[in-house]
């Protein structure tokens, strides 16, 4: 059942310097993705939990609306999806290295994935559902979806962001579930996480390997667009907010005060966590053993940044990041009270996946569309540097 008071936690929006050099390189310290990792093939069952965030009217029907627009989207997982996205809609699908922010970057992933699935039969089931309700009927779905192909099992980790007063999707963000390094396995058993059981996580597999881009990401002034009243100063905030929330707390090694940024129920689902984290504990642990894991000072090497808002006082910062020569892309999802101070609802963060021959041919036929489409400036200094 939903909570009844809940109270933000806030942490002092100061510039925060976040470095735009190119490196490509390889690096001694341990990359976040190891060599040899896998990914689980077997998801997860829990039973179905919700919780709101400051500011969020509605209740039971409305996360009832949302889960229905999610079923009907990934019910098809074809080009009819497509048709379920709003106007302004954003998604990074699991396959895909791009943001797609454009209908015909979106129609490009979904024929893709129309006619890789056109010979197979897959049977995907949407499982462990946990929903955040967010203002303006927004409804932040978290799910693991069970995909079988024949006698093989995968599992996804999935986000959506659906608009319930205009029934379609904001956000599509897809990932696979990564395994927790032995050491962050540690961390959450000495600090007593609930999903632990000895120092085991209770998922099983793992199986897949990883296949991720190399780590070449492009740096890029941040982009946003001013179609739905977005004003650079919010863009400011947002960035500085999404920095504090990451950059300059891990510098200092300091868990605390990067957890200090979420909004209380806000939610982090890491680059190597297999749980979503849901509270300020879970979040500090996961952030107890990523902050002290390598020295963030010169690791991150350039970032290409899109802001979105996606509803009056609910802003998303799309983010591809460089660590250390690996790819990274992280998406925050920021609320912003009626002063202007923002506090972070969610981070979805994971590998950025080497993209298939065949989407890069299906991206080729639309090729003109992709880039800055109108309304969409991009913005040179938009923090301080």
């Amino acid at each position: 059942m939903m909570n009844k008071a809940i109270v933000c936690l806030f942490l002092a929006s100061t510039p925060v310097v976040w470095s735009q050099g190119d490196g490509n390189g390889t690096s001694p310290i341990t990359p976040i993705v190891p060599t040899g990792s896998e990914f689980y093939s077997s998801c997860p069952a829990c039973e179905l939990s919700w919780q709101a965030l400051p500011g969020a009217a509605g209740g039971e029907e409305t996360i009832s609306a949302a889960l229905a627009i999610r079923d009907k989207f990934i019910s098809s997982l074809s080009t009819d999806s497509v048709g379920l996205f709003c106007g302004d809609g954003i998604s990074w699908g699991t396959s895909s290295e791009k943001l797609r922010t454009s209908a015909a970057e979106r129609l490009a992933y979904f024929d893709f994935i129309q006619a890789r699935n056109s010979d197979l039969s897959l049977e995907i089931t949407p499982t462990c559902t946990q929903a955040i309700l967010l203002p303006n009927g927004l409804v932040r779905v978290m799910f693991y979806n069970s995909i079988r192909e024949g006698a093989t099992d995968r599992c996804a980790r999935i986000v959506h962001t659906i608009d319930t007063a205009n029934s379609c999707v904001k956000i599509n963000y897809g990932s696979a579930v990564p395994d927790d390094p032995e050491a962050l396995r540690q961390v959450d058993f000495d600090n007593q996480m609930p999903w632990q059981n000895g120092s085991t996580v209770d998922l099983a597999g793992p199986a897949e390997k990883p296949n991720t881009a190399p780590g070449s990401c492009s740096a890029c002034d941040t982009k946003y667009s001013n179609a739905a009243g977005l004003t650079q100063e919010q863009v400011d905030r947002a960035m500085n907010v999404a920095k504090a929330a990451w950059v300059s707390s891990l510098i200092d090694n300091d868990a605390s005060s990067i957890a200090d940024t979420y909004c209380e129920n806000g939610n982090l689902w890491g680059t190597v966590t297999a749980m979503s984290r849901n509270t300020r504990d879970e979040i500090q642990s996961y952030f107890d053993w990523f902050a002290n894991s390598r020295n963030f000072t010169e690791a991150i090497r350039s970032t290409c940044a899109t802001v979105t808002k996606i509803g009056d006082g609910v802003l998303v910062v799309s983010l591809e990041l460089n660590l250390e020569g690996q790819c990274l892309r992280m998406q925050f999802t920021l609320v912003e009270d009626e002063d202007g101070t923002q506090c972070v609802a969610a981070l979805d963060s994971s590998y950025v996946p080497a993209t298939s021959q065949q989407l890069l041919e299906f991206d080729a036929r639309t090729s003109g569309s992709f880039g800055l489409s109108s309304g969409w400036l991009a913005v040179a200094g938009a923090v301080a540097t």
